[in-house]
């Protein structure tokens, strides 16, 4: 839910908000109004109902997996009946898949790049370098967070990303550990490294 959705245009008198920053993460969601619950056997046949349709897209998608049932069901269209599904189906109707997995992304994302400015303003760090399975090779993630730094901060602290973290974290792991010492020496023009036992 951005600004806009609630003040019907940018909130600048007062806050200085644009109506395009983002004012609730799920917001229309918790918004939408879901009608009564039903009791007694509708109710329960309802719920039933609910049950057998949320878990046949997870039992679609297993069967879409498998080696030998995989290649069939796609050769019969059925890997299209479980894509932009939402197991919820009173949300089903108001919102894809995809809208869900995009704010999903974007508050993870956004709550990432908050935390990472308070952090780097508490250490009076100017630049935050990121790096993990989340966000690499994963251009939409780089950019929100980087657009949250940059939101924070007004553009004073910048947000750096690793191109090859998975070595960095290998390193890291390694140099933590107690029962081997590093031992580095000059070969020719490389400088190599190596570990012994302790």
């Amino acid at each position: 839910m951005l600004v806009g959705d609630i003040y019907g245009g940018e909130y600048g008198k007062v806050a200085g908000l644009d109506a395009s920053v983002i004012a609730a993460s799920f917001g229309k969601v918790v918004m939408k109004k879901e009608a009564p619950d039903v009791y007694g056997w509708a109710g329960m046949w309802k719920q039933f109902v609910r049950a057998i349709k949320g878990s046949s897209y997870l039992w679609l998608n297993f069967l879409l997996s498998t080696p030998v049932l995989g290649p069939l069901l796609r050769w019969m269209g059925y890997d299209k009946k479980t894509q932009e599904k939402l197991a919820n189906l009173g949300l089903r109707s108001a919102f894809s898949a995809n809208d869900v997995a995009l704010s999903l992304l974007r508050m993870v994302a956004f709550n990432i790049g908050q935390i990472a400015y308070l952090n780097s303003k508490r250490y009076d760090v100017q630049r935050i370098y990121f790096g993990g399975n989340f966000i690499r090779d994963h251009p939409y993630t780089l950019a929100a967070i980087s657009f949250a730094v940059r939101f924070w901060s007004n553009g004073e602290t910048q947000a750096l990303f690793l191109q090859h973290d998975g070595f960095l974290g290998v390193i890291g792991a390694f140099l933590g550990n107690d029962d081997y010492d590093i031992v580095v020496s000059a070969v020719g023009s490389s400088i190599v490294a190596s570990w012994k036992k302790v």
